[in-house]
């Protein structure tokens, strides 16, 4: 055998990325972490790991022990870290340089790898790193530490090592916790991904509890003990809910752990929860759903990412978008209006088949792969039925647990409960960019000699065309009538028996449809202008048009702004005037209405409207140009808003325009 570092299989790499992707939200949005895997093994090869950590320092050292390795074996690689050694049963393999190398099959010839490691973890910064450690939190995510190989599932032997008080929670179930001399041993197990084992400390007060026939635990920081009984009772509401929507809850146990970074991850039975947002009411409803529904899809069921990422989608229709339906017809119009507005935002470019979307901070928009993906699921249900579509989840959930799974499966389980073919359905709708784009004509209007009135009505729609069903809602002289048109190429006329005169018909009012909205037909918000270039006035030029244009950054984009000494109504593009409220008034158009309510009374007030001709109009008034920058310095989080007044650094109030479909109306020619 040669002498060199490839004789023995050692391969230099660049940096290895696992197939695992994190997905890290903000105190503002949750994300999750997610898997590829195979299909589970019956009975998973073993990974032993111990690990003792001095969360005083940072300092570690472990033990990494990788039973019948398959394929090759990636070594970790974090420059905070030191493989002290490595041997394969009993025969020592050189460190030196190895770091950040792979080792082929063909040299391990799958016998058991063990691994020693020390180093010292890196501090917080602000910013989410895969590993960390402080007084306050010390967590690491995936395999940072030990070696993986190309198992896909793994059952990992776990045992973690902390000076008291720290308390230790981590992925999988809670074997043993025993205390002595000062330090916490804990033995955890877990069957999975290497890179979903997610390992977490700190100085909490850990409560336990159980609902649903479900254990739950709490590791909360001491300021925020109180909360543990609310988490348990929303936990055990969601788990009993997605059980009887899905099928049984996959995990021994369920954690809420908390972080003083502003972050937040989901692994499979357990969340990682910024503590600064563990007492907002909304973190207990749609955000603990989502977390807990993740266990089922994303965890228990895979994903194939090389073929789309459904399980955003699926979570946020049966968790988000679901507890909106609880709350009534207008609430779940809502949310479906917010997807359909945001969609409508992103240019033809942007826009990506859901078969290409892996997870919101990689190769595609989180738009298109929650909201887009949730419409789509909710097509879906009207078209096969309530009880076709439910059996469809609970089949799916049943054929792929404990597997990875792709859009073609779910397409499988919905066909099997339905009892036709859906590919018509998934092809448009998963593997095509892009929304449809639909017009409606209302026609002639007879009546027949029985007393019923005909009226005829073109749908018409631009290539490439759709497969639908359109909703259309017909006003009568007696009250709204829907009925559906089915349409598949570029135009089809109907003729509609109505038992009493018609007056006007609209194109799917309620937005059930994924499609483009009409002009006119939502209201503008401040996002509306991104990327566009704007002319601008101000009615006291004053040198601050850089500080106005930092400011407005966020809904900018980046695009130019050209500034007037006059302003000029006849460009055919957005404006934005700047003055006072009494200046603005006088210069906004008659044709927009009164004046919106709430200005002047905010030190900053910024707001958009679209005239009768289409054209965009962005308004701003403001005390000062350093209360401007103070006040707008969260704009990012209200672009999707029409309005925002702020004072003091603070938003104090903030919404969208009532949308304008209600004008929207076609109306029927009268009846001869």
């Amino acid at each position: 055998m040669k002498n060199t570092k490839v004789s023995i299989g050692l391969r230099m790499m660049d940096r290895y990325t696992s197939c695992g992707v994190a997905r890290v939200f903000s105190v503002t949005a949750l994300a999750f972490w997610i898997i590829t895997s195979a299909v589970w093994a019956d009975t998973a090869p073993k990974t032993q790991l111990q690990i003792e950590i001095d969360t005083r320092t940072g300092s570690f050292t472990a033990t990494a022990v990788l039973e019948d390795p398959i394929g090759v074996i990636a070594l970790p690689e974090a420059e905070w870290l030191t493989i002290d050694g490595l041997s394969f049963q009993g025969m020592d393999i050189p460190t030196a340089d190895v770091s950040s190398a792979v080792i082929d099959a063909a040299f391990h010839q799958n016998r058991d790898l063990r691994m020693t490691v020390s180093g010292d973890f890196p501090k917080p910064d602000g910013n989410f790193a895969s590993s960390a450690s402080s007084t306050d939190a010390t967590y690491s995510i995936g395999p940072v530490w030990f070696p993986v190989d190309a198992t896909a599932i793994r059952d990992h032997h776990v045992t973690v090592i902390v000076p008291e008080p720290q308390q230790i929670a981590g992925t999988g179930r809670l074997m043993r916790v025993s205390r002595e001399d000062g330090f916490e041993e804990v033995r955890l197990a877990f069957t999975g991904s290497s890179d979903d084992f997610g390992l977490f400390v700190g100085p909490y007060v850990t409560e336990t509890s159980e609902r649903a026939g479900v254990p739950l635990h709490t590791y909360f920081y001491e300021a925020d003990a109180e909360l543990s009984e609310r988490y348990f009772d929303a936990s055990g509401t969601f788990i009993s809910r997605f059980e009887a929507e899905i099928g049984a809850y996959p995990y021994d146990e369920f954690s809420v752990v908390a972080t003083p970074m502003p972050v937040g991850l989901g692994f499979a039975g357990l969340t990682y929860v910024s503590r600064d947002i563990l007492s907002h009411r909304y973190m207990t409803g749609r955000s603990l759903a989502h977390e807990i529904l993740h266990s089922w899809w994303g965890n228990a069921v895979g994903v194939t990412y090389e073929s789309g990422n459904w399980s955003e989608g699926l979570t946020t229709f049966q968790a988000d978008y679901g507890l909106a339906e609880d709350q009534g017809p207008d609430a779940a119009r809502d949310m479906r209006v917010g997807w359909i507005r945001a969609l409508a935002q992103l240019s033809d470019d942007q826009r990506e088949p859901l078969s290409a979307f892996r997870s919101s901070t990689h190769n595609g928009s989180q738009v298109e792969g929650y909201g887009k993906a949730a419409m789509v699921f909710h097509m879906l249900r009207d078209e096969l039925g309530t009880a076709a579509f439910q059996g469809g989840i609970r089949g799916f959930y049943a054929t792929n647990r404990g597997a990875i799974a792709a859009w073609a499966d779910l397409q499988t389980a919905f066909e099997t409960a339905a009892g036709k073919d859906l590919a018509w359905f998934f092809d448009q709708w998963i593997n095509e960019a892009g929304m449809p784009n639909l017009q409606l004509q209302a026609g002639d209007v007879t009546r027949g000699e029985d007393g019923t009135y005909q009226a005829a009505l073109k749908l018409t729609q631009t290539a490439p065309a759709y497969r639908l069903s359109v909703p259309v809602v017909i006003e009568t002289v007696d009250g709204p009538i829907k009925q559906h048109m089915n349409v598949s190429g570029l135009s089809h006329e109907a003729v509609i028996t109505l038992p009493t005169e018609p007056i006007s018909v609209q194109l799917d009012p309620d937005f059930d449809l994924v499609r483009h909205p009409l002009a006119g037909e939502l209201a503008p918000t401040l996002r509306s202008i991104k990327g566009q270039t704007l002319v601008a006035f101000a009615t006291s030029p004053s040198g601050g048009e850089g500080a106005i244009a930092a400011a407005l950054e966020p809904i900018l984009s980046g695009a130019s702004v050209t500034w007037q000494d006059e302003l000029d109504i006849a460009y055919d593009g957005p404006k934005l005037v700047v003055g006072s409220a009494d200046e603005l008034a006088d210069l906004r158009p008659d044709a927009l209405g009164p004046m919106p309510e709430n200005v002047g009374q905010s030190a900053t007030s910024l707001w958009i409207e679209r005239d009768q001709m289409g054209q965009l109009w962005l308004f701003l008034t403001f005390d000062t140009v350093e209360s401007l920058s103070e006040d707008l310095r969260l704009l990012r989080f209200y672009t999707g808003q029409s309005f925002v007044h702020a004072s003091n650094g603070s938003v104090s109030l903030s919404g969208v325009w009532p949308d304008g479909n209600a004008n929207l109306q076609v109306p029927f020619d009268p009846v001869d």
